[in-house]
């Protein structure tokens, strides 16, 4: 109610003339995730990703750096650069204690950094918490934060469960209360997996490495529970190229219709 029309109605109170509906696939993609937040109340959510050719994130001993080349791990930094947010799990922060940084020259601001841990174990110590920017730890509220947590300054955002976790879709929405239009989920295949099961995926950016790293590896998306064809879920391939020697792959799932016998 905020800016539907109230714009264009004051440009022809003015007596100036407005067309609308003018490049509108192209006004669409730069505005994604402002014009999803007005519409539905959660950011576009971006999950990026990077796999072996067989699908694996990992080995089977959780190692993972580096699948992805150079140029692919510099193409994700202009990606977290237009990004609102970044959105992690207590798992990734446990494993690898990453920054979640924008690395670039020139770029000072930092997209807001966000931790779903609904136990609120996030050590204080935590490299993703000494960076400059803003920290959002998004925990139970069955469970009080620790102390020591709390006097990081970091906001803590206390939300309710779903099915024993964090609730997903109470978090997307209060990200878009705190301004959030795009979030970027680096995150293991639990997170990735928890929000494309509850349909809250927009886009996947996928780079795939050109190595095969074997059975036993993390795969991409866990917790889906996919038993037939009919289930499972469909991609539509938007975008397709190399960035050094990885195959970088846009994809937005096909909500409507499901695949049907």
């Amino acid at each position: 109610e905020v800016v539907n029309g109230a714009g264009r109605k004051m440009l022809q109170d003015a007596g100036i003339a407005v067309e609308t509906g003018l490049m509108k696939e192209a006004a669409e993609s730069l505005n994604s995730g402002f014009l999803q937040r007005m519409r539905l109340g959660r950011p576009w959510v971006r999950i990026k990703l990077a796999s072996s050719v067989d699908g694996r994130t990992a080995m089977a001993d959780r190692a993972s750096q580096w699948i992805s080349s150079e140029a692919s791990r510099e193409d994700v930094q202009l990606w977290r650069a237009r990004s609102s947010a970044i959105l992690t799990g207590i798992g990734t922060v446990l494993a690898d204690d990453p920054r979640m940084t924008v690395r670039l020259e020139g770029i000072e601001h930092q997209p807001v950094r966000v931790i779903a841990d609904s136990r609120w174990r996030t050590p204080v110590s935590s490299r993703i918490l000494q960076q400059p920017g803003k920290v959002i730890v998004a925990g139970s509220q069955r469970f009080d934060a620790p102390r020591d947590l709390r006097d990081t300054g970091v906001q803590l955002l206390a939300l309710p469960e779903l099915d024993g976790k964090l609730d997903l879709k109470a978090l997307l929405t209060s990200l878009a209360h705190e301004q959030i239009n795009e979030l970027q989920v680096e995150a293991g295949e639990n997170l990735c997996g928890s929000l494309l099961k509850l349909d809250l995926v927009d886009e996947v950016l996928l780079y795939q490495a050109p190595v095969i790293l074997g059975e036993g590896g993390s795969g991409l998306f866990a917790g889906l529970d996919i038993s037939s064809m009919r289930d499972r879920i469909q991609l539509q391939l938007i975008e397709s190229c190399f960035v050094g020697n990885d195959h970088r792959l846009r994809y937005r799932p096909l909500r409507q219709p499901r695949v049907q016998d």
